[in-house]
């Protein structure tokens, strides 16, 4: 990831290469030995402090903010009131309730987690009979005010209202989940801290949609003008959820232009890539470009337990592999029709074919994955704030075919079986380019034509790169 290297050259914050300034402290090296020794909260104070250095939006001129962030802080200011009049009843920090209140939720008052957790600050309905009030919002603050009082840090006081006291008071170790909370939440305390103002000026640019009965993800996107995929980023905990009416749908007054405002094509690394905005975590990107959260970390060397510094370019690889089909749009297709007619969701039309602008060519070769080899949506959130699924169906970590960008894409053969007064399906296997295959080679494995597989995956000439994933068409026979 050199883009960063100004950064770096500019104020000795991270070096690339792995490196390191003289004088600097290598935190992760530091944290590991704290927690080798038991020092739990001292690890967890050296991962805050190097996220502080690592996003502070002193350094992001002009100041921009990542879509969740504002999506969420939008959310959180239409309970604005009754936050900050319960923080001054149990003299909890606002910017602190608050940041606990856009982890948790984003904001969403609807959402109930696999455990039961519920509402904008995830509360279990135990622990708020327990605390005898009666709305989720000072069931919340209150239990955060008695960690804090009771542990004496809010730092350690998140790690409990993650994890729970029990833990914390054995002195045993905090999972992987509760670093990750407490870096994900000081990460959005410490923007705030930073740069308030400026975030709030640029919510003002940010509309609240409010769900009606039977709407959909895509009846939204017309409505507001806003494609799926900056609606899943401004909302990511509710993106792979049905939809319930009331709920608020965050969206900008000023939609993207167009899809380069938000990812690239990349034709070496044959990826889509995301520049990271502050405020920016990983596991909701995953969710909103739908990609599984072990892929993501894989394909961009990321740990499990880690912030995301403004300006990183990461890879971003959302397609399936498995069984499926091809479909060539004919006149008068719409994404809707096509899902509908394939038995899919648009969203997954979307993203297998890097259809982001929702625009279609007459001609274009769509890929459609069998709805079985999908993962299946859950009525319950996707916790993003582990990296695992709270659900019955995770995604499955597996390799992806990246869907070329929109104009690489050839139209189908003109053959008998392609015209344009029908739909043209064959069957369709993602194929991993290993070393010593060939065009040539590939046909004759498969039972196919090298001109057919050029033509399903935009290539121009004959060259192949090792791991490089193309759409292979089946003969009946293969």
């Amino acid at each position: 990831m050199n883009d960063m290297a100004p950064l770096h050259a500019k104020h000795r914050l991270w070096d690339p290469h792995g490196s390191r300034p003289e004088g600097t402290v290598d935190s992760s090296q530091e944290g590991l030995q704290a927690v080798k020794r038991g020092g739990f909260l001292n690890a967890v104070s050296l991962l805050l402090a190097s996220s502080w250095l690592a996003v502070s939006p002193a350094l992001c001129a002009p100041p921009h903010y990542s879509r969740f962030l504002l999506g969420a802080y939008r959310k959180t200011i239409e309970i604005e009131p009754d936050i900050e009049s319960t923080c001054k009843q149990y003299g909890v920090s606002v910017r602190l309730a608050r940041a606990v209140c856009m982890y948790e939720s984003g904001g969403n008052d609807s959402l109930v987690s696999s455990a039961g957790a519920r509402g904008y600050f995830q509360v279990m309905p135990a622990t708020q009979r327990r605390l005898g009030v009666a709305s989720n919002i000072e069931a919340g603050i209150k239990y955060l005010g008695e960690l804090v009082r009771i542990l004496g840090r809010e730092d350690t006081a998140l790690a409990a209202y993650n994890t729970g006291p029990a833990r914390l008071v054995r002195g045993r170790p905090l999972p992987m989940e509760t670093l990750q909370y407490v870096l994900g939440v000081g990460h959005l305390r410490a923007l705030m801290q930073g740069d308030e103002p400026e975030m709030r000026a640029e919510c003002s640019k940010v509309l609240l949609h409010k769900v009606v009965e039977g709407e959909s993800w895509l009846d939204i996107s017309q409505a507001t003008g806003t494609t799926l995929l900056e609606l899943r980023l401004f909302n990511p905990y509710l993106a792979d959820r049905p939809l319930l009416a009331g709920e608020s749908i965050a969206y900008p007054s000023e939609p993207a232009a167009s899809v380069s405002e938000i990812l690239q094509w990349s034709e070496p690394e044959s990826c889509w890539t995301y520049r990271t905005l502050p405020g920016d975590l990983y596991h909701h990107l995953a969710v909103a470009f739908g990609v599984p959260y072990d892929r993501l970390r894989a394909d961009n060397d990321l740990w499990r337990v880690q912030t995301l510094v403004a300006g990183m370019v990461l890879r971003i690889r959302p397609g399936d592999e498995g069984p499926g089909q091809t479909h060539v749009v004919v006149q008068g297709e719409s994404v809707a029709s096509i899902a509908g007619e394939c038995s899919v969701s648009p969203w997954d039309l979307i993203r297998e074919n890097g259809l982001w602008d929702q625009k279609l060519e007459v001609g274009r070769i769509l890929r459609v994955t069998s709805p079985s080899s999908q993962p299946a949506v859950s009525a319950r959130r996707v916790s993003l704030t582990t990296g695992r699924t709270r659900s019955s169906s995770p995604h499955a970590a597996a390799p992806v075919a990246a869907a070329p960008p929109p104009g690489s894409e050839t139209t189908a053969p003109e053959t008998p079986g392609s015209s344009a007064e029908k739909a043209s399906r064959v069957n369709l296997l993602i194929h991993k380019v290993r070393r010593g295959d060939t065009l040539g080679r590939l046909a004759r494995l498969y039972g196919t034509k090298v001109e057919l597989i050029r033509s399903l995956n935009g290539l121009r000439g004959t060259r192949l790169t090792v791991g490089q994933f193309l759409r292979i068409p089946l003969s009946s026979s293969s």
